[in-house]
């Protein structure tokens, strides 16, 4: 973004979701990912999405729902998009196939208001931003034949016994060093660690056993108070899994 001499203006986040950009700062994008925030979890409340579409109304603004992952889903009913009940049309929804297929595949897609679509293509062209065509068509056979829709739900059904195996584990044997904060969504979960434990300095002497850690408190940009590790767990089965948190818990008992 800065790139682009865009200046971003972070967002805090309560229980409902992304808090509204105050008045000062009048952005004029947001991007949100109401259906479940990176990296903390969590779904956007109603009540908040309804204030961000009257707020992009009142202030001319747009918002870009990145629906990222929003496809893992493990407990109740699906989200709605944001974009299905904006009838302001100031909603642009992203999303992409790679996290149900393959980062290979690398497609997606934008819905967008029919007075930006021009603007839209026109952008992706100057940046030769284009999906390949080869895939495309098997894509959508896939889709219009309901078997993507069969395949959605052995993945999500494999990948929802992964989560729960990791929650277990991290429940019955980290207890000491902190507490795991699962929302039955997406493809990672967080484990907060005590305050006697700095992420930064558990990932590096995991590094030296070739366990690789993502630190919670290098996730935001700004100074926030985040101690702990983003843990995925659809690409590895439980016993990779296993191996792997029996040498972090050796690791953590020294």
């Amino acid at each position: 973004m800065t790139s682009q001499g865009l200046i971003p203006v972070y967002l805090d986040i309560d229980k409902n979701g992304a808090v509204l950009p105050e008045k000062k700062t009048k952005p004029r994008v947001v991007v949100l990912t109401p259906s479940h925030q990176y990296p903390l979890g969590g779904a956007m409340s109603p009540q908040r999405r309804l204030d961000y579409i009257h707020w992009a109304n009142t202030n001319h603004a747009w918002i870009i729902e990145d629906d990222y992952d929003s496809e893992f889903r493990y407990s109740g009913r699906p989200i709605p998009a944001m974009a299905g009940f904006d009838k302001l049309n100031r909603t642009i929804y992203v999303g992409s196939f790679s996290k149900i297929f393959s980062n290979t595949l690398r497609l997606g897609y934008i819905i967008a208001p029919n007075s930006l679509v021009a603007l839209i293509r026109r952008t992706m062209n100057d940046y030769g931003l284009k999906a390949g065509l080869m895939p495309q068509q098997p894509l959508s056979e896939f889709i219009d034949s309901g078997e993507f829709y069969r395949h959605l739900r052995r993945v999500r059904k494999i990948y929802n016994e992964r989560r729960k195996f990791l929650v277990n584990e991290l429940s019955k044997k980290f207890s000491h060093f902190g507490h795991v904060q699962d929302h039955p969504a997406g493809m990672q979960l967080i484990f907060h660690l005590n305050n006697t434990l700095k992420d930064t300095e558990v990932a590096l002497r995991a590094k030296e056993v070739g366990i690789a850690l993502e630190p919670l408190s290098e996730s935001t940009m700004r100074n926030l108070d985040y101690n702990g590790f983003i843990l995925g767990f659809c690409g590895y089965t439980e016993g990779e899994m296993d191996i792997v948190l029996k040498r972090l818990l050796t690791l953590l008992s020294r």
